[in-house]
């Protein structure tokens, strides 16, 4: 790595200055080339990229030339890499559209017009609106990218032992991530395991299916709903994408009021709202303590890790609310169904206590690790008549979807029994009273293979470690006097837009086509709860 940059906040508005902090181990001059990503390149999970603007970059802090040495402090991961800022821009300009946009730190004489393949030379970073200038509202996933990333030696997962194998053990994962590190959101660095696509990239065929559909929306952070820089209030819809797994309590309080003072939700991925995380209050780190044990009542009587925890038995009045935790059970028992309408609990081995119901959910990890392929899977229509099918002519019972994999690679689901052949809510999971199964995706054969070890080893004894499954359902239900629409899905997205299949080990690898019925549907949704129906 010759040279890495990342940027003093990840989320800024026209009027904010852009502040940059860079290093290198070269003497010659560099710049920064500031682009605005507008798709996908090539079929492929790289950006499209229009160029904005050039700035010259003095003075970066030098590293020795020898690549073996580190750059950057050893646990930049944590504390951030403290390189010194240089301000790119006093302001960003008035007419830059919200988006995402990407920086990269180049020796190159004229901009390249594509991300680097080193990805410390490109920095993300969000351009959120002074104010609503659009009625959708995409609240993108910046504190999962963060949570996966790893520059130095370790992530909220996992933690690199240092040896020739690339050994890496869960307990020496970080228990808070700094913002301050080169290439977030992009590739980490590659003797360590890591899902692909990165975070970052499954919002790039959302990108490319607005703008092949003339849609325009407005873009934010999840933090900027946490510190409350952008007030939902002024929009009709907020969206969320791909893998959206972390999220803060103040955040969750925005988007469920939200919903309740009459505004909609479209939830178009899967793992949504998983971890309860929380912010610093500069917005420059996030903290979330995987625990070591589980808390949840007749489940074991572990802890979490997370210091601001206390038992209530022996502290009555102490204040839980923003202990970090998963699914968001106990100590805070408000689990994500409540939100989306569906969860990750069951997958998780959470089931609600009494439940007896289809299993839930689905995961496949084996093709991240260098396993199998998973089963191409679609959704079975159940509403055939409901307005999100408008215009797709699909029949009861028929699958879509299954050729693009739109069913994976995480996978939300819900308590389910069955009535006259399609999955009914049970509501003993904490459903929503008016909750509708839409389509369903049946993963239950995906539980022949065992998900008990993460990341899965392959050997001879542990050939199977690396899915589960169960019932998928796409959801609708309203909450106060708004509505919510949930395709639970990381993979929905992929079937908007000719990608390659990143399950596909052929070379060159399968590039199905764009799902038609996907496309209608997303398009439905959009439009329909961006007009503010329905009640």
């Amino acid at each position: 790595m010759s040279s890495a940059i990342y940027l003093d906040a990840m989320s800024v508005a026209p009027g904010d200055p852009l502040i940059a902090h860079a290093a290198t181990r070269l003497s010659v001059p560099l710049s920064v080339d500031i682009y605005h990503v507008v798709g996908t390149r090539d079929c492929r999970y790289e950006p499209r990229l229009d160029f904005v603007l050039r700035v010259p970059y003095d003075c970066p802090t030098r590293y020795s030339p020898q690549a073996s040495d580190r750059m950057g402090p050893g646990d930049a991961d944590v504390s951030g890499c403290g390189w010194p800022s240089r301000t790119l821009l006093p302001e960003i300009p008035a007419d830059w559209p919200s988006g995402i946009y990407l920086a990269q730190l180049t020796e190159s004489p004229e901009p390249t017009g594509k991300a680097s393949p080193d990805c410390g030379q490109d920095a993300l970073f969000i351009v959120r609106p002074p104010a609503p200038r659009r009625p959708i509202l995409w609240q993108v996933n910046v504190a999962t990218w963060n949570a996966y990333h790893i520059w130095q030696n370790r992530n909220l997962y996992i933690g690199y032992a240092g040896d020739d194998t690339g050994h890496t053990v869960k307990e020496l994962r970080a228990h808070t991530v700094s913002f301050h590190r080169p290439g977030i959101g992009l590739a980490p660095r590659s003797n360590i395991p890591h899902f692909p696509p990165t975070a970052f990239m499954y919002n790039l065929a959302f990108i490319e299916w607005l703008r092949s559909e003339g849609l325009e929306v407005d873009f934010c952070t999840g933090a900027d709903l946490h510190s409350g820089a952008v007030d939902l209030a002024g929009y009709q819809l907020l969206l969320s994408v791909g893998h959206d797994e972390y999220w803060s309590r103040a955040q969750r309080d925005a988007v469920e009021n939200f919903v309740r003072q009459g505004g909609n939700a479209a939830f178009f991925g899967g793992n949504i709202c998983f971890w309860q995380i929380r912010y610093a209050s500069d917005l420059t780190s996030l903290s979330c303590y995987k625990r070591g044990a589980d808390i949840t009542p007749g489940r074991g009587d572990g802890e979490p890790l997370d210091p601001l925890y206390a038992d209530p038995s022996a502290y009555p009045d102490h204040d839980n609310s923003d202990v970090t935790v998963e699914y968001w059970s106990a100590p805070l028992d408000r689990n994500t169904t409540s939100l989306t309408g569906v969860s990750m609990q069951h997958l998780s081995g959470a089931a609600p206590s009494g439940t007896a119901g289809e299993p839930s959910g689905a995961a496949w990890w084996w093709e991240n690790f260098g396993g199998p392929p998973r089963p191409a899977r679609g959704f079975r229509v159940a509403v055939p008549d409901h307005w999100a099918f408008a215009g797709t002519g699909l029949k009861m019972d028929e699958e879509f979807g299954a050729e693009q994999k739109v069913v994976g690679f995480e996978c939300d689901g819900l308590d389910v029994a069955w009535h006259d052949g399609v999955p009914v809510p049970t509501h003993r999971d904490g459903a929503p009273a008016d909750l509708r199964i839409l389509a369903y995706a049946d993963c239950r054969d995906w539980t022949d293979l065992d998900y008990s070890n993460s990341p899965p080893r392959r050997s001879a004894g542990n050939p199977n470690k690396a899915a589960s499954g169960g019932i998928v359902p796409i959801v609708t239900f309203t909450s106060g006097r708004g509505t919510v629409f949930t395709a639970p899905s990381t993979d929905w997205v992929h079937a908007l837009t000719a990608l390659a299949d990143y399950t596909d080990d052929g070379k060159p690898p399968r590039i199905p086509g764009p799902s038609s019925d996907v496309r209608t549907i997303t398009r439905n949704v959009l439009t329909t709860l961006a007009r503010g129906e329905p009640r």
